[in-house]
């Protein structure tokens, strides 16, 4: 009974290890938030965040912090390739930011690439036109 019962706690040991080494291997190495990316307007009337929620989880926010007529919005790019990953908007100052969750509205993103969040204000002029200005980036890892 005794033998029983070390072999059955050292395979359960031995499953244990290989979920944990799984779950290391299948996460994003250094996949780091980008925090405070605010519009170069004078009153830097939209803002974004990305955060990484857990491995594989994210969350992009961006939030119109102005009325001022224009929408804020947050693109989430590969930096070296400049490869569109997912982009947000906040269309309007209602006190309410908007959230862009992983995986429903963010794919997957690859390991070992740089990430780029860049935050604009945009809106469209009395032709319908869209127009973004006031942007500013920062780079993250992943």
């Amino acid at each position: 009974m005794l033998q029983r019962t070390k072999r059955l706690l050292i395979a359960m040991a031995a499953v244990l290890a290989a979920v944990v080494l799984a779950v290391v291997l299948l996460a994003p190495a250094g996949l780091a938030d980008i925090n405070s990316v605010y519009t170069t307007d004078s009153n830097h009337g939209g803002g974004a965040s990305f955060e990484v929620m857990a491995p594989g989880w994210y969350q992009l926010t961006v939030c119109d912090r102005a009325s001022d007529g224009k929408g804020a919005v947050a693109h989430l790019r590969y930096t070296t390739t400049g490869t569109l990953i997912a982009t947000w908007r906040d269309p309007s100052h209602d006190g309410s930011c908007q959230y862009a969750d992983s995986p429903l509205d963010i794919p997957a993103i690859s390991p070992g690439f740089s990430i780029t969040l860049t935050t604009c204000l945009y809106w469209h002029d009395s032709n319908g036109a869209y127009h973004e200005k006031y942007c500013f980036s920062k780079v993250g890892s992943s």
